[in-house]
């Protein structure tokens, strides 16, 4: 049986792909407007970490930039602790 985690994975692989083939169709008809709206390279959003590492149970609210927590945001780790300021490319950089 799939962890709420890993369902959430399969369903956004599979609407990511069916957006790209979309895209890559509007593309080859030479459309000059894309169907679908680009993915955004940055946004804001919060996560929640399951999978065993250093951030599991810890929960990032903050901004993304290409998949990574990116620019300001907080960080609270399972156990309380919690950082609240800059990160690069997925790690804390302040």
């Amino acid at each position: 049986m799939l962890s709420q985690a890993e369902w959430a994975w399969i369903l956004n692989r599979t609407i990511a792909t069916w957006l790209a083939s979309l895209r890559a169709e509007s593309e080859a008809a030479g459309t000059r407007e894309s169907l679908v709206p680009k993915t955004p390279i940055t946004r804001a959003a919060v996560h929640h970490f399951y999978k065993a590492g250093a951030l599991q149970g810890a929960v990032y609210k903050g901004r993304w930039r290409r998949g990574l927590m990116n620019n300001g945001g907080m960080l609270t780790w399972a156990d309380g602790r919690t950082y609240e300021g800059d990160f690069k490319d997925g790690d804390i950089s302040g």
